[in-house]
């Protein structure tokens, strides 16, 4: 009995060596080499040659492109890593304005772990802070400065 992985290797070899690929394996392995939290702002988009080098294009999402400069460093030794020795010498970064909307934070329980220990304080203003900063720290994202 066949698998339809062996197949879909086949079949799909050729679209990841026109975008520099050798493989999926960087595409569907992506969040486990450079880690969730920046899995979430880039993603691979091709690998080209430029002037003798390897160059990792990256698609970041809108205003994360800095980010990723400053990433740039880790993420080449990641991605080496991963790739082997040397593969990657740079990285590129285009920021994309068709980047999909981030997934919204998902709705507080009304039971959190230390609710009984925050039902216990008297000052009500202490109780509404610490809620907050248990939303905060158990969402995603962090909530924005006012």
């Amino acid at each position: 009995m066949e698998t339809l992985d062996k197949h879909f290797r086949d079949l799909t070899r050729g679209v990841f060596a026109a975008h520099g690929f050798g493989d999926r394996d960087i595409l569907s392995n992506w969040p486990d080499i450079v880690g969730a939290a920046l899995a979430d702002i880039c993603r691979p988009d091709r690998i080209r040659r430029d002037r003798g080098r390897q160059v990792l294009v990256l698609r970041t999402a809108p205003g994360r492109g800095l980010d990723i400069d400053y990433a740039a460093p880790r993420l080449i030794e990641r991605v080496n890593a991963f790739l082997g020795h040397g593969a990657i010498s740079a990285i590129h970064v285009v920021q994309a304005a068709d980047w999909p909307q981030a997934r919204p934070a998902a709705a507080a329980t009304a039971e959190s772990p230390y609710a009984h220990e925050i039902a216990i304080i008297a000052d009500e203003g202490l109780q509404a802070a610490l809620r907050r900063l248990g939303q905060g720290v158990a969402s995603r994202t962090s909530p924005q400065r006012r």
